[in-house]
């Protein structure tokens, strides 16, 4: 423990040890715990002691402050949450441990019961309200000595999916940068907007210029139109779209979707045949339709002469009651299949519609003659 502590107090290339973050309600109460760390050489940035005069306070909390920090403590309390300046740089921590890698830390101390942000949920959070009795600053102090002298688990389950992980490694940083984006997609759905960052974004947007990023669209407009660019995006033909099959994973521009669903070959199609109502993916319609039951087909005694169309199903009991194949049977009729490349004789070929009249007897021959 001394250890860790000797390389903790090693600045190398910084200025300060911890940064600390917190409501000015709440100077009191936190002065109180960062007392202890004071007295064991241990420094913090103050705005009112290290703060250069005529320089702005957030100039000097994000350049002086927490970037020469190895550490960023936030105080969280119900008035830290509705502090915006407070929650700006609580982000600005998250981001710059995750820029970091977890080389810059940050160290959630929960001071009373409130809602905490998911982001923060993932790193360690110590809820030092959970060991005081009372909100008096004495038993936070004691709580607080409690914590630091009660032995840290070497290993930390994460409870999303149950991995084993050390304590700031990349995995645990993925965690962050998961919950980050799921709190800004909540944030996002809830109309939940910083009006210090959105001041800022205007300010930006003043000497920037819009070009839309979709495909080979040409529209652009001065960041002041920032309204008109967002109309323009929800309308670009260039935007794009996936296929609107649910088995096709196509992305296409906005102009040219529905000539691909017109082509797609995932599009679920009715078969043609009258009577069969099944749905066919376009790719597999022609082998639908060899085995489809309800598609029309000559009658199997068309080498007989029929001429008769019906349906796959009633091909069979139509060659058992086909009138053409009765009369050929009658007449000792059967029909000559050539080969290809087979000996011709000379004369017309045959054809079942031109049918000779069976052979009389030899002596009917011999009295016509």
């Amino acid at each position: 423990m001394k250890s860790k502590w000797k390389n903790f107090l090693n600045l190398q290339d910084k200025q300060y040890h911890v940064f600390a973050n917190y409501s000015e309600d709440d100077g009191e109460l936190v002065s109180k715990l960062l007392q202890p760390f004071e007295n064991r050489n241990c420094l913090f940035y103050n705005p009112d002691r290290d703060g250069l005069p005529g320089q702005p306070i957030m100039r000097g909390l994000i350049e002086k402050g927490m970037e020469q920090s190895k550490i960023t403590m936030l105080f969280i309390t119900k008035k830290f949450l509705s502090d915006e300046l407070c929650m700006f740089m609580a982000n600005l921590a998250i981001w710059k441990y995750m820029k970091t890698k977890g080389i810059h830390r940050v160290l959630p101390i929960i001071l009373q019961s409130c809602k905490i942000p998911r982001y923060l949920k993932v790193l360690n959070c110590i809820h030092v309200w959970k060991y005081a009795t009372t909100r008096s600053s004495h038993m936070v102090y004691v709580s607080w000595i409690w914590i630091k002298n009660y032995p840290p688990p070497k290993f930390r389950r994460i409870r999303w999916n149950g991995i084993k992980t050390l304590t700031w490694t990349r995995n645990t940083v993925e965690k962050v940068k998961k919950s980050a984006l799921k709190e800004k997609a909540s944030n996002q759905s809830i109309h939940n907007i910083n009006l210090f960052q959105l001041w800022r974004l205007i300010g930006v947007l003043k000497h920037c210029f819009l070009n839309c990023r979709y495909g080979h669209c040409s529209f652009a407009c001065s960041g002041r139109e920032f309204a008109k660019f967002i109309s323009h995006i929800e309308i670009c033909r260039y935007r794009p779209i996936k296929c609107p099959n649910k088995a096709c994973q196509t992305f296409l521009p906005k102009w040219y979707v529905d000539k691909h669903v017109e082509e797609c070959p995932l599009t679920r199609l009715t078969c043609p045949s009258v009577g069969c109502r099944e749905e066919v993916k376009r790719c597999q319609i022609e082998q639908h339709l060899f085995k489809c039951q309800h598609r029309t087909i000559l009658c199997p005694n068309h080498h007989y002469g029929c001429d008769q169309r019906l349906t796959q199903k009633d091909a069979f009991k139509q060659s058992e009651t086909c009138l053409q194949q009765k009369l050929c049977t009658e007449h000792d009729y059967t029909p000559t299949v050539e080969q290809p490349g087979s000996y011709l004789p000379d004369g017309p070929a045959y054809s079942p519609q031109h049918e000779q009249p069976p052979k009389s007897d030899p002596k009917d021959n011999h009295h016509s003659t």
